[in-house]
C-alpha cells in the first residue's frame, strides 16, 4: 500500500530538516567539529581523573535493560516465546480485546522500548480468560529480539503460551499507512468476538497537527489526524459499533482536536498533555484487567499504573496522563465555538489582552527552539486568564470540560487534562498549520477567530518601541527594575530577564533567562538571588550555565541545559558525538537542584521528539557549553547587535571524574550585568540597556 500524501500543507510542514543538535536558539548547532571544540574547550578547562559521582546512575530506569539470557528472564519471571499461530481458537464472549498498534521507531532501535514493554505486558501476570492482547509491529530498522522481524510488518497474539506470530507483511507497505491500522482493526473484530474492543497506539507523538508515529523507513511521514480518520472509517468501528477507549502511549496527544476526530469512533481516550518521559506506560495495568471492569475503571488503571511507576523513580518529572469521555466532546466544541465568536467581534481591540493571556497560559512541548513549538496550551488554563467581560461564556465551557476529562494525573501545573492549537509563538509555519486545522473541520468559529488572530500577529508591526531611555537600574537585595513608557505596559505581551557574568576579557556570559517579573505600575522588577546554576569539576573549575527554564510543576521547576556527549567506537575507530539537554530539576527536596535525566537533544524529522533517557556511563565524555557576547561597543556603550558576537566557552568532562551541577547566588567576587527584554502582542522583542546588578 502506498500512503496518501494529498495534504500539500503538512507535507510542507515536514520537509523541512531539523539538524540534530537544533534547538534553545542554535545555543549548539554551530558545533560542527567535535575535536575543534574540544581543543578550544582545553585551552580553558584541562580534563581531570577520578571517581564518578553523578546522581543519573542511580536513575536509570531498569526496567529497560533487556534480553540478556534467557535464564535470566526465567529467574525474573516472564521469558518472551514466539511460536508460529498455525490456527486462531475463537475466544468466548464477554472478555475486552486490546490491539496495540506499535511502531517501534528509534525508540526500538535505540533504547529497546518495544521490546521492553511487551516484556513489561509478559509479566504482568494477565488474565488471559478475560483478556486478548493484539499487537501489529513495523517501522523499527532494528528489533532486539529476533522474533520479530526488522524488514517486514508482523501481526502477533500476546497469550499464556507467549507471542504468538499471526501473519509477516511486507515493510514496504507503511506503517503510517491508514491500511495497516484499519487492518488490525478489521482482524481483531472479526476473529475475536468481545464486548469490549480497545486501541493502544504506541509510538512517539506530535499533537493534532503533526500527528502520531514515526517509521524509520519512512522518516518525512506522521499519520495525521485525517488519516486516523481514515483509518477508523474504513474499520468495523465506524458507526454504532464503536472501539470502547483508544489510548496513545505517544506525547502531546490529549487534545480537544484529536478527542473530535476519535469522538466519532470510540467512547474513551487516555493520552497525555505533555511529552511523556521515554519509558512510556507502564502496562502492569493489563494484571488488573478482567470481564468486570468497566471502561472508566479500565482507563483509570492505566493512569494511576503511569502515575505510581513515576512516584517510585521521584527524579522524572512532567507527567501527564488524562481520561476524556468522547461523547462530551460535542458539547465543548458548541461551547468554545459561542466564547470565540464572542471574542472575534472584538478582536481589534482585545488583541493585546488575549495575546497576553496566550502568552502566560500553560503550554507544551517547548522542547526546541520557536520554530519547532507546537504552540499547544492547557484549554481550560488559556480560558481563566481570558478578559473578564466573556467570563459567563468561559464558565460554560469549563464545566464542558469538567464533563469531558473524568480522570487526570499530573504534577505539572496549569494542567487541566486536554490542549489545544492557538498559534502565537511558532509565527514561521502558521499558515501552513492553519491549512492543515482547516482540514479538521473542528470548531469553526473557533477556526475562524484563531485564523483573524494570527492575521494580526503576523501582520504589520503595530509597535516600535525604543526602551534604551527607559530607566532600568540596580536596587538594593539584588533587585533589578525597569520603569516603561505606559503604553508599553498597556500593551506588552510578556517580559523577561537576562542575567550575564562579565568575563575578564570584557565579553559577557548569560547565565540565567527568568521570567519571574513583579509589575507595579509602569514599573517591572526582578529579584537576581538565587539565579545562577554552576557547573564544578573536582579541581574547582567553574561554568556558569546557560540553562533555561523548561516546565514548572506543582513543586518543582525543571530546566533544561544543552550539552554534547561523546565517545570512542572501537569497531569504525571514529567519535561518535551526541547533542543532548540535561534535565535540572529544583524542587523542595533539593534546593540546591539535580540532572535529573539525559535525553537526546532531536527533533525527528516529522516534529516528533525522542525523550528516552540516555545512561551516561556509557559515554567517555561530557562536554558542557555556553556562549559569551560582547554587549559593549569600542566606546564602552551597550549595543543591541550583541547577539552576533558570539563565542563558545565550556568545560569538558571525563566520565569518571567528580563533578556537579547545582544552583547557587552569584558570586560577589565576579561581576554582573542584567537586562529586561519585552515581548510586544506580535511577539516583537525589544531590549533595555544593560545595568550592573548590585550583588555585593
Amino acid at each position: 500500500m502506498t500512503h496518501n500524501d494529498e495534504n500539500n500543507s503538512l507535507d510542507e510542514l515536514k520537509s523541512i530538516e531539523i539538524k540534530k543538535a537544533e534547538s534553545f536558539s542554535n545555543i549548539i548547532t554551530d558545533i560542527t567539529d567535535y575535536k575543534d571544540m574540544s581543543q578550544r574547550l582545553s585551552s580553558t578547562f584541562s580534563q581531570k581523573n577520578g571517581k564518578y559521582k553523578s546522581r543519573y546512575r542511580d536513575h536509570v530506569k531498569h526496567k529497560k535493560i533487556f534480553f540478556v539470557l534467557a535464564a535470566i528472564f526465567i529467574i525474573l519471571g516472564g521469558v518472551l516465546t514466539f511460536i508460529k499461530k498455525d490456527e486462531y481458537i475463537e475466544s468466548s464472549d464477554g472478555k475486552r480485546t486490546v490491539m496495540i498498534y506499535m511502531i517501534g521507531s528509534d525508540l526500538e532501535t535505540k533504547y529497546y522500548a518495544a521490546t521492553t514493554d511487551i516484556k513489561e505486558m509478559i509479566n504482568s501476570n494477565i488474565n488471559y480468560e478475560d483478556v486478548n492482547i493484539l499487537i501489529y509491529t513495523g517501522g523499527a530498522k532494528k528489533w532486539h529480539t529476533d522474533s520479530i522481524p526488522n524488514n517486514r510488518h508482523a501481526l502477533f497474539e500476546l497469550n499464556s503460551s507467549g507471542l504468538e506470530l499471526i501473519e509477516e507483511y511486507d515493510v514496504s507497505s507503511n506503517m503510517l499507512d491508514p491500511y495497516n491500522l484499519s487492518y488490525l482493526l478489521k482482524y481483531g473484530y472479526e476473529n475475536y468476538k468481545t464486548e469490549f474492543y480497545d486501541l493502544i497506539l504506541w509510538d512517539h507523538g506530535a499533537g493534532p497537527i503533526y500527528g502520531y508515529g514515526y517509521d524509520e523507513y519512512n522518516v518525512l511521514d506522521s499519520m495525521s489526524l485525517e488519516e486516523v480518520r481514515t483509518a477508523l472509517e474504513n474499520s468495523p468501528f465506524n458507526g454504532a459499533n464503536k472501539l470502547e477507549l483508544v489510548g496513545f502511549d505517544a506525547c502531546l496527544m490529549s487534545s480537544i482536536e484529536v478527542a473530535s476526530v476519535l469522538s466519532d469512533y470510540a467512547s474513551y481516550m487516555v493520552a497525555s498533555q505533555e511529552v511523556e518521559p521515554g519509558a512510556g506506560w507502564d502496562y502492569s495495568f493489563l494484571s488488573n484487567t478482567n470481564r468486570k471492569m468497566d471502561s472508566i475503571k479500565f482507563g483509570e488503571s492505566i493512569i494511576n499504573t503511569y502515575e505510581s511507576y513515576y512516584e517510585k523513580r521521584k527524579y522524572i518529572k512532567g507527567i501527564s496522563l488524562s481520561l476524556l469521555k468522547l461523547n462530551k466532546v460535542e458539547n465543548v466544541e458548541k461551547a468554545l465555538n459561542n466564547l470565540f465568536s464572542s471574542m472575534d467581534e472584538n478582536l481589534v481591540i482585545e488583541f493585546s489582552n488575549v495575546s497576553r493571556s496566550r502568552s502566560s497560559s500553560k503550554s507544551f512541548g517547548r522542547i526546541a527552539n520557536e520554530d519547532y513549538y507546537y504552540d499547544l496550551v492547557d484549554l481550560n488554563d488559556l480560558i481563566s486568564k481570558l478578559p473578564e467581560k466573556y467570563y459567563d461564556d468561559v464558565n460554560i465551557l469549563v464545566a464542558a470540560l469538567q464533563d469531558l476529562v473524568i480522570y487526570q494525573k499530573t504534577d505539572l501545573e496549569d494542567t487541566n487534562g486536554v490542549s489545544i492549537y492557538f498559534p502565537y509563538e511558532n509565527k514561521k509555519q502558521i499558515t501552513a498549520v492553519m491549512d492543515v486545522y482547516k482540514d479538521l473541520n473542528f470548531a469553526t468559529s473557533y477556526y475562524n477567530y484563531i485564523g483573524n488572530f494570527a492575521s494580526k500577529l503576523t501582520g504589520k508591526k503595530i509597535a516600535n518601541w525604543d526602551l534604551s531611555k527607559s530607566k532600568i537600574e540596580s536596587l538594593g537585595e539584588s533587585e533589578v527594575s525597569i520603569s516603561l513608557p505606559i503604553e508599553v505596559i498597556e500593551n506588552f505581551s510578556t517580559a523577561s530577564y537576562i542575567i550575564f557574568e562579565k568575563t575578564t576579557d570584557g565579553l559577557f556570559i548569560p547565565i540565567f533567562t527568568g521570567t519571574d517579573i513583579k509589575i507595579e505600575g509602569n514599573k517591572l522588577s526582578t529579584t537576581v538571588s538565587r539565579k545562577a546554576i554552576l557547573a564544578e569539576d573536582d579541581e574547582g573549575n567553574k561554568l556558569y550555565m546557560t540553562a533555561l527554564e523548561s516546565e514548572k510543576g506543582n513543586d518543582y521547576v525543571k530546566y533544561h541545559i544543552p550539552a554534547l556527549i561523546s565517545r570512542f567506537n572501537d569497531e569504525t575507530f571514529e567519535v561518535e558525538v551526541q547533542a543532548v539537554f540535561l534535565g535540572f530539576v529544583v524542587d523542595n527536596e533539593h534546593p540546591d537542584g539535580y540532572v535529573a535525566t539525559v535525553t537526546p537533544a532531536v527533533v525527528n524529522q516529522n516534529y516528533t521528539y525522542s525523550n528516552y533517557e540516555i545512561d551516561l556511563n556509557e559515554w567517555d565524555s561530557l562536554s558542557l557549553v555556553s556562549y559569551k557576547y560582547n554587549i559593549l561597543n569600542d566606546d564602552g556603550k551597550y549595543t543591541k547587535d550583541w547577539e552576533a558576537s558570539k563565542e563558545i566557552i565550556g568545560l569538558d568532562i571525563t566520565i569518571g571524574n567528580d563533578y556537579k551541577i547545582y544552583l547557587s547566588d552569584l558570586d560577589i567576587s565576579r561581576d554582573y550585568y542584567s537586562l529586561f527584554e519585552v515581548k510586544d502582542s506580535q511577539g516583537n522583542i525589544y531590549s533595555s540597556n544593560i545595568v550592573e546588578v548590585n550583588n555585593k
